[in-house]
């Protein structure tokens, strides 16, 4: 009799252990802890400007800041052109091609609103053949290949404030060319300096075939109103004094400052120009239409004038030196028929 009790009490024990197993246990059951697993944090990339061109990184030959009316002018860098950023493959606008490092050569802070525009432009020390990229304050590109022969030149007629992150590329892969970044706002080009002298200019750079900075003008005899004036700035980086001109003088840029077409018959033509602070000394350096040079430098105290008996017509171009290198100097040119001078304005 107890053996059959104990048997059935094993039995039921057992039922309850394997009712319990099967997960049968009730409302009473225990669920198994969910264990979460830990979420892995993404990684952040660094934002690269157009896919290999980074103008978040520091530059490699250096950065600076510029205002307009900046002297000297030009402005120059000694960097190497290259890297393996084939800037082909980047879609960033025509002309824009070449070898480079993803980080910029050279970065510009720009700031003022220029008259003149500003050129951005390589020359190489032996002739290789560079490229040119710069993206600018707004985010946009520009580039260039061939400028003059092998070198690039960029121009911004309204240059906008802020930052410029500069890349000279290499045309070859394998190449990585030594060469002076120049940044100017007078009318110079790569074929207009000397490699290699810090920014000199050659001998016969006053380049009448390039445009007159500070614009152009039809002018016949009896014109009024007498006299005829345009606002000027003096100074650029050709040394007159070392060209074979006469008694040429001052410090000048390469294109005219002003070009004039003069027709008709006059007894006289005066060409003067003032300063707007007195006693700053500036020079006058004109080419007539027979490609003769007139020059002055000073007619009353500082300031030049030229004259002209029976003025030939054609193409007159005007330069208007300062006297002191890395000078410039706001004033007013005058062109008259009358018995105006210096001392003796309107």
């Amino acid at each position: 009799m107890k053996k059959n009790r104990l048997l059935t009490l094993m039995i039921a024990a057992l039922l309850v252990a394997l009712l319990a197993a099967c997960g049968g246990g009730g409302d009473d059951a225990t669920p198994e802890p969910v264990v979460e697993q830990p979420t892995e944090e993404p990684t952040e990339e660094p934002i690269v400007a157009a896919g290999g061109l980074d103008f978040t990184l520091d530059p490699t030959f250096g950065s600076g800041s510029l205002e307009t009316g900046f002297v000297p002018d030009p402005f120059t860098v000694e960097l190497v052109s290259g890297g393996d950023v084939d800037v082909d493959t980047l879609n960033l606008g025509p002309s824009c091609t070449g070898y480079a490092l993803s980080a910029p050569d050279y970065r510009l802070n720009f700031t003022g609103e220029s008259p003149f525009g500003l050129r951005i432009f390589f020359v190489a020390t032996s002739g290789e053949d560079a490229t040119l990229i710069v993206n600018d304050p707004q985010g946009n590109w520009h580039c260039n290949d061939d400028f003059n022969d092998l070198n690039p030149l960029i121009e911004l007629d309204t240059p906008p404030e802020g930052q410029y992150d500069i890349w000279v590329g290499s045309y070859s892969a394998e190449d990585f060319i030594e060469g002076t970044l120049y940044i100017t706002e007078l009318g110079l080009d790569p074929a207009s300096v000397e490699e290699n002298t810090g920014g000199t200019v050659d001998a016969g750079a006053l380049d009448f075939t390039q445009p007159a900075t500070f614009g152009e003008e039809e002018i016949a005899a009896g014109f009024l109103p007498d006299p005829f004036t345009v606002d000027i700035v003096s100074g650029g980086a050709v040394n007159v004094n070392n060209l074979d001109m006469g008694m040429c003088r001052g410090h000048a840029a390469v294109a005219p400052d002003f070009r004039f077409f003069w027709s008709g018959d006059a007894a006289t033509l005066r060409i003067f120009f003032v300063p707007e602070d007195e006693g700053e000394d500036t020079t006058l350096i004109i080419n007539t239409p027979s490609a003769d040079w007139a020059c002055n430098d000073d007619y009353a105290m500082f300031d030049p004038l030229v004259e002209f008996e029976n003025p030939a017509a054609g193409q007159y171009d005007v330069w208007v030196g300062s006297y002191m290198q890395d000078e410039l100097i706001a004033g007013t040119l005058y062109i008259t028929e009358l018995d105006y001078d210096p001392d003796n304005l309107p």
